[in-house]
């Protein structure tokens, strides 16, 4: 795809969605056309996998759509990161070591806009703004890391397990008035599996377990959601997981 010239601040009515969240939201439009000078919008369908290798710098912002962020291991297993949606943004300015290879998971049919990652760290240089609004990013994206390692290291399965529920719920769902009583989460118990970082069987009986205190109704390659505060609580678990992000 041809590179995206932005030209003063006019900006493109593509971009609205990744205006309403993330770092762009918080730059003016002059400091948004220049972040976006050089970009490359990037369609990802829905099941598609972008596996990444980081071996140079790099940052895409998630136009629409929702994705999640996976460490894949050699055998087989996953380990889930966060949740990508609309203005959310992803990657990285250090060095290759220690390196790490993080991959993208479209849930959703999505588009990325893969940013000029050396005009966007020469930006930074001289927009304090802009610096700014990185570092808070950077911060909040931590937050989620930790929040991420306390749920595998402290969770239950059953935790876990409503915690990946609601948080795909909440990513597809945000855009569109949050995670109300119906909302469907779409995938296999497998997908399910993977963003909760256990295997198959595991899944099922926990999912059984949801269904039977009514909290949720499972369909043939999806779960419907009946209770979203009773599912918070599970997800949170008294640990403090709650998704107030």
């Amino acid at each position: 795809m041809p590179e995206i010239q932005a030209q003063g601040t006019d900006l493109p009515a593509w971009l609205n969605a990744a205006r309403q969240n993330g770092v762009l939201s918080r730059l003016d439009d002059r400091l948004v056309a220049a972040v976006i000078h050089g970009s490359q919008r990037l369609p990802m369908p829905a099941g598609a996998v972008a596996a990444g290798t980081e071996d140079e710098p790099w940052a895409v912002t998630v136009l629409s759509g929702a994705l999640r962020v996976f460490v894949p291991s050699n055998a087989g297993g996953q380990i889930t990161l966060r949740y990508l949606q609309a203005g959310d943004m992803i990657g990285t300015f250090a060095e290759r070591r220690p390196s790490i290879a993080r991959s993208l998971h479209a849930l959703e049919a999505s588009e990325l806009l893969r940013l000029d990652a050396q005009r966007l760290a020469g930006l930074a240089k001289s927009e304090p703004r802009l610096a700014w609004e990185l570092l808070v990013e950077e911060s909040r994206v931590l937050r989620l890391a930790h929040r991420s390692y306390g749920i595998r290291a402290f969770g239950s399965v059953r935790l876990r397990v409503a915690n990946a529920i609601l948080e795909i719920a909440s990513t597809r769902s945000r855009s569109r008035g949050g995670v109300r009583p119906g909302t469907v989460v779409t995938g296999t118990q497998q997908e399910l599996a993977n963003a909760a970082g256990t295997v198959r069987e595991v899944v099922a009986t926990a999912v059984q377990a949801l269904k039977r205190e009514g909290i949720i109704k499972v369909s043939r390659g999806s779960v419907v959601i009946l209770d979203p505060d009773r599912l918070a609580q599970v997800a949170d678990g008294g640990f403090g997981f709650g998704l107030g992000e």
